[in-house]
């Protein structure tokens, strides 16, 4: 399992909290998580995490699709 902690390269990509092995207890400031597009496992801050979730999450609902960005006849 490679492990790594700085956030992939998707763009748009979701994450997921998955259970933490017992040695990465002795971080406690930080949780791991899973891309869903890569498959791959980041050990990140729950706080900056979270954050980037946010970010996602509201970019996704809150910018107009192409259909509303084109001008009506």
């Amino acid at each position: 399992m490679k492990i790594s902690l700085k956030k992939c390269a998707c763009e748009g990509s979701q994450y997921h909290r998955i259970p933490r092995a017992f040695w990465m207890r002795l971080f406690p400031s930080r949780r791991l998580y899973k891309c869903s597009e890569c498959t791959s496992s980041i050990l990140a801050r729950q706080v900056e995490m979270e954050a980037l979730i946010w970010q996602i999450t509201s970019e996704k609902f809150l910018t107009p699709s192409a259909a509303e960005k084109k001008p009506s006849p």
